[in-house]
């Protein structure tokens, strides 16, 4: 009979161990899921400042181009009225 102690003993030691193991990776399991979480957070900030960005750098950029083909159009209509308005030569006539 005094090997039964000896074995629940040695059996309670080993739970004990495994338990302690157990609650160390789940801690450092948290931990790492902690830093994994605070980097997508700091990750889509990033994202989101960057996009951003990106949107007011090419709203300014089209608003160039827009107005860039406003001032074309008004320079060929100019250029239009005055090519129709110019006859070298009379109606029907050639150059002699």
């Amino acid at each position: 009979m005094p090997a039964r102690p000896v074995i629940v003993l040695a059996v309670l030691a080993t739970a004990v161990t495994a338990a302690v193991c157990l609650c160390r990776r789940h801690r450092r399991l948290a931990a790492a899921l902690c830093a994994e979480q605070a980097a997508r957070r700091l990750t889509d900030a990033a994202h989101h400042r960057d996009v951003t960005a990106l949107e007011a750098e090419f709203a300014l950029r089209l608003g160039r181009v827009v107005a860039g083909t406003h001032v074309l159009a008004a320079a060929d209509q100019v250029v239009d009225d005055a090519y129709r308005s110019y006859r070298p030569y009379p109606e029907g006539g050639h150059p002699q």
